[in-house]
């Protein structure tokens, strides 16, 4: 079962748990996308109109995206120790998932970024 060729069982779970993240991936961006938006429609004439703010979000954006992929790295290495991780994939995706919002929400509040919009 440890095989690693291709057409093993362990390539094929592999696969599996890299297909189940990436249908993931829609809802996290989603919900970041939501808190995002949120803010622009509360305030529009907020900082996200500011050419290097907006840079700044489209850069958190991939950085997000980058760090999302530490969920099926995590969770693929522990298949390959043997464990099952149904569980430990939405135990991943949750704790990510409010940590990213949380972050979303620091950045899009003025937080996090040292630079605001000013008229």
């Amino acid at each position: 079962m440890a095989e690693t060729a291709n057409g093993s069982p362990q390539s094929s779970r592999t696969k599996g748990i890299f297909v189940g993240w990436e249908k993931l991936r829609i809802v996290y961006n989603f919900i970041l996308t939501a808190i995002v938006l949120a803010f622009v429609i509360i305030d529009p004439l907020m900082r996200a109109w500011d050419l290097r703010y907006l840079l700044a979000l489209v850069y958190l954006c991939f950085v997000a995206n980058v760090l999302f992929m530490a969920g099926p790295a995590v969770e693929a290495y522990a298949a390959w120790l043997g464990f099952k991780t149904t569980a430990l994939r939405l135990v991943l995706f949750a704790l990510g998932t409010i940590l990213a919002g949380l972050l979303a929400i620091l950045v899009m509040s003025g937080t996090l970024l040292p630079f605001r919009f000013r008229l």
